[in-house]
């Protein structure tokens, strides 16, 4: 059974004089199954947003994508 591992990040960037209101938020977890799991969501604050998950067999191949 894989450890428990979770490495989460989370960025805003907000500027009112140029109508920018991001929100970025990185997840690194591992599965049941020990795949590496990395969340991505970015958007527009208070929409929903986009999301990726990717899944990776080595943690080592985190660094290429």
């Amino acid at each position: 059974m894989a450890k428990h591992f979770e490495c989460r990040e989370h960025w805003r960037a907000v500027d009112t004089a140029r109508n920018i209101a991001r929100d970025y938020q990185l997840t690194v977890t591992l599965d049941l199954f020990g795949w590496t799991v990395v969340d991505r969501h970015w958007g527009r604050i208070g929409c929903k947003g986009t999301v990726s998950y990717t899944h990776l067999r080595a943690h080592e191949t985190v660094l290429d994508l």
